[in-house]
């Protein structure tokens, strides 16, 4: 007898677009129509690695993953949003690796520029983990980490999952008392992208575990579980 073959269907991201650009509708048509045919031939579920939903699967948040208390001894660890939207991933994070949180308040006054308007949260003394799903072009990222030094945190160490790096992104991460930035090999970084503070995980093993579950249709959402 026939048996409907089982597809799992991988994205980077769904429906991801990046703020400093504008999209090639003919490409996006394209793009649209071939992830429609492949979801109505796909009879398991889809796999996304977009870190923008707020159950935060796929997101480098992971303790298990980044080791964070045990990445050269690090205490005093605070995790830090670099927004208050993303307050739910930081306080998920905070919650896994026993951290207090602290929110970087902002506002934009046009795309990929950011002005720290205020911190909530003691940063004094602390090891700060930035947590976020995506840096372009780096401008926020450096900016929230000058801010936080200027409070008072003894260093800062930054979680992202997806590594555009848009110039002059790689130029701001190598002058920026950025301790540690760490990314997900989501986007294949270039040579004169892998700068000696930029450590690159792979998402290999997570997507590979998360693969076979749904083919033996065994729960995805255990794998983010403490």
């Amino acid at each position: 007898s026939y048996v409907k073959p089982k597809v799992s269907y991988i994205s980077e991201s769904v429906n991801e677009k990046k703020e400093s650009e504008e999209m090639n509708n003919e490409e996006e048509e394209h793009t649209e129509k071939l992830s429609g045919s492949v979801f109505n031939a796909s009879t398991s579920p889809i796999k996304s690695n977009d870190a923008n939903y707020d159950n935060g699967e796929g997101d480098i948040d992971d303790d298990k993953e980044i080791n964070l208390r045990n990445r050269e001894n690090m205490d005093d660890l605070i995790v830090v949003s670099p927004d208050l939207g993303g307050v739910t991933r930081a306080r998920d994070l905070a919650d896994r690796i026993d951290a207090p949180i602290a929110i970087i308040e902002k506002r934009r006054p046009e795309p990929g520029v950011a002005k720290v308007m205020n911190l909530i949260g003691n940063v004094e003394g602390k090891n700060c983990i930035v947590i976020d799903d995506i840096v372009d072009t780096a401008g926020s990222l450096v900016e929230g980490a000058k801010a936080l030094k200027e409070f008072g945190a003894k260093s800062v160490t930054a979680a992202v999952t997806h590594a555009v790096l848009t110039d002059p992104a790689c130029e701001r991460i190598a002058n920026s008392n950025i301790k540690e930035l760490i990314v997900t090999n989501t986007i294949d970084l270039p040579k004169e992208h892998q700068l000696p503070n930029i450590t690159t995980l792979s998402m290999a093993p997570l997507l590979g575990e998360a693969i076979m579950r749904i083919f033996h249709e065994v729960s995805v959402s255990n794998l983010f579980d403490k």
